[in-house]
């Protein structure tokens, strides 16, 4: 069995160098190989509620996982911190245009999923759970990840003014991770996380995106793999029986 993998694209709108990547991506040569794709998070700048304004802003986007279930792979989509609570959209549209069996093989996730590949137990998913330890992070995900509030930017906002929040929230975000962010040091906090993690929930290796930083760590027998950030380090992952690989964009 062999999963691609792709993560933090954080595309705004079409017509750009980042939605290139992920149509690049969708239409690559590992993707038509492969039983399975994966979305793991942040693959969209912002993309949030249940909000059918976003089926035609992206609309190349869910042709093309039509398609692909439609040639009878398994799609996963999972959220990240700047795409969530577009779970019912996403599948009526899918719905509409898919066969049962095909609509079967998609998946929507908040934490991410496990497969068993070869011996091996592998986790899949964005890769903010290793954040336990930042206590604001864990809150703000609690509140933003709740089905109230999902509620409540699906039903009370409108497509423009959670577009206009989402906008001003991405370029804020940006701009405070300019300021403090240390490369070095996020990667060891992150391996770190990341060995405690699968030790307490038996995981023999971990594929996630989340810190744009690249990486490949092992230990014993286990391994933390980072996708990295795809329009920096042009690429995506492969996860096989035989481990990972990575291939360019």
């Amino acid at each position: 069995m062999r999963i691609c993998c792709i993560s933090d694209i954080h595309i705004e709108k079409i017509n750009t160098e980042a939605f290139d990547l992920l149509m690049r991506f969708l239409n690559s040569d590992e993707v038509h190989r492969s039983e399975r794709v994966a979305l793991l998070g942040d693959v969209f700048d912002h993309l949030t509620g249940e909000h059918e304004g976003y089926l035609q802003k992206f609309q190349p986007f869910f042709e093309r996982i039509v398609e692909i279930l439609k040639a009878g792979k398994h799609v996963y989509f999972i959220e990240g911190n700047h795409d969530f609570h577009f779970r019912a959209t996403f599948s009526r549209y899918l719905k509409k245009n898919l066969d049962k069996e095909s609509f079967e093989r998609f998946y929507y996730g908040q934490n991410g999923f496990e497969l068993k590949l070869g011996e091996r137990k592998v986790l899949f998913c964005h890769g903010d759970l290793l954040d336990w330890e930042n206590k604001a992070y864990m809150r703000w995900k609690r509140i933003y990840s709740s089905k109230i509030f999902g509620f409540f930017i699906s039903k009370f906002m409108s497509f423009k003014l959670v577009e206009s929040i989402g906008e001003k929230a991405s370029q804020d975000s940006r701009e405070r991770g300019k300021q403090s962010f240390d490369h070095t040091k996020e990667k060891e906090k992150y391996r770190l996380a990341a060995q405690e993690y699968m030790e307490l929930k038996g995981i023999d290796a971990l594929v996630a995106g989340h810190t744009h930083i690249q990486d490949d760590f092992f230990w014993e027998n286990r391994s933390y793999h980072n996708i990295g950030f795809p329009l920096r380090d042009k690429s995506f992952v492969v996860y096989s029986e035989n481990g990972l690989e990575r291939f360019p964009l």
